[in-house]
């Protein structure tokens, strides 16, 4: 795995091998698939991981070898408004033996939660952002005039070569811009505080986060890997979720038609337990978002939630998910694992690559 520039051009490099006759003979007898037959790469991803208490969820996933690591957001749990005890919460994760090894051997991508972003369900009024940024920045060592230090914000696109693909991955920052929640009249009857908004004034990415994702989706790519810290599909709990501005959601299903982009995976946290959902617009797109919550904070004893677009039963102990690229000749598989903590899948969904492409009709 390598991360690429979008024009870099990549040639093979041929050689030329002189073999006895009997040993090409029995190596087309005993063929086994080279590299370039069979070519496969992990993503692994996960959120909510409370910096203070065990951690083997790192072992496990370094157990699947995976070819990147996205974290989703709640990275760690540092409410506060104090930088310093910020960094002293992320210091207390980079200090982890696990935490060490694992990034000694899996390069490691990030975007934020409310968490990490330093007040629960905090947004663009939260007074401490530029001091939170910093601090993210810090711990994930992101370099000297790169594109997130030079604007507001920590959105971010990367390129990568996986299997053998082009592999597109966008973090969306869903906390610096995004405007007032709507709290629900009757949220003391239980569940989640929150319902949708109809004041279509309202953001969630916030002007230029929505102008830098409509260039980046116009760009060509085999597999776009979307990671936004709360879900895109889920509609019906009161928590956190796309789903409380209605028509920035559906400003996004507009912006991917329009874009012509497909290929589409999101990735989502947050909510302390896993799940896959899958969804078709209105324009024939299908959609999937693998939610994997939380790495050490998962609920075993939580309710089931709603969710008319989950694809099998929610998970609710701790686990981490994968994205795992499995390309053939003439065809390319993803296999979507939920695993638990000791790395075996409790959920798993493997769809042909051509599946999200865009209904032609």
């Amino acid at each position: 795995m390598k991360e690429t520039q979008y024009s870099e051009i990549r040639l093979p490099r041929l050689q030329i091998v002189w073999i006895p006759a009997w040993i090409a003979v029995m190596a087309m007898s005993c063929h086994t698939p080279t590299p370039r037959e069979l070519e496969t790469s992990t993503i692994a991803f996960g959120s909510c991981l409370n910096a203070q208490t065990e951690q083997p969820v790192w072992d496990a996933m370094g157990s699947v070898n995976p070819d990147l690591f996205i974290f989703l957001g709640d990275n760690v749990y540092a409410d506060t408004r104090d930088p310093e005890k910020m960094r002293a919460t992320y210091a207390v994760l980079g200090n982890r033996p696990e935490y060490i090894r694992f990034k000694k051997e899996v390069p490691i991508l990030a975007t934020w939660d409310d968490h990490d972003y330093g007040e629960n369900d905090a947004g663009a009024d939260y007074p401490m952002k530029r001091e939170a940024k910093e601090c993210f920045l810090e711990f994930f060592e992101e370099p000297p005039g790169s594109e997130r230090r030079g604007r507001p914000g920590i959105y971010l696109a990367r390129r990568f070569e996986l299997a053998g693909l082009d592999v597109q991955i966008l973090l969306l920052d869903t906390r610096t811009f995004r405007g007032p929640l709507t709290r629900r009249e009757d949220a003391k009857g239980g569940g989640g505080p929150y319902t949708a908004t109809d004041d279509t004034a309202t953001t969630l990415l916030g002007d230029d986060q929505w102008l830098w994702l409509e260039k980046s989706l116009r760009e060509p790519a085999d597999l776009r890997i979307i990671a936004s810290s709360i879900q895109v599909l889920a509609e019906e709990h009161s928590w956190e979720k796309w789903m409380n501005f209605p028509h920035e959601r559906e400003r996004l299903f507009q912006v991917i038609r329009d874009s012509g982009a497909d290929g589409i995976i999101f990735l989502s946290g947050d909510r302390h337990h896993s799940e896959i959902s899958f969804m078709e617009t209105t324009a024939g797109i299908p959609l999937y978002d693998i939610t994997s919550s939380g790495m050490n904070r998962g609920m075993p004893d939580k309710a089931i939630e709603p969710n008319r677009h989950r694809v099998h039963e929610m998970y609710r102990e701790d686990s981490f998910g994968t994205l795992t690229i499995e390309r053939r000749k003439g065809a390319t598989d993803l296999t979507i694992g939920l695993h638990r903590i000791d790395g075996t899948r409790a959920r798993e969904e493997t769809i042909p690559i051509s599946r999200l492409r865009a209904d032609p009709r």
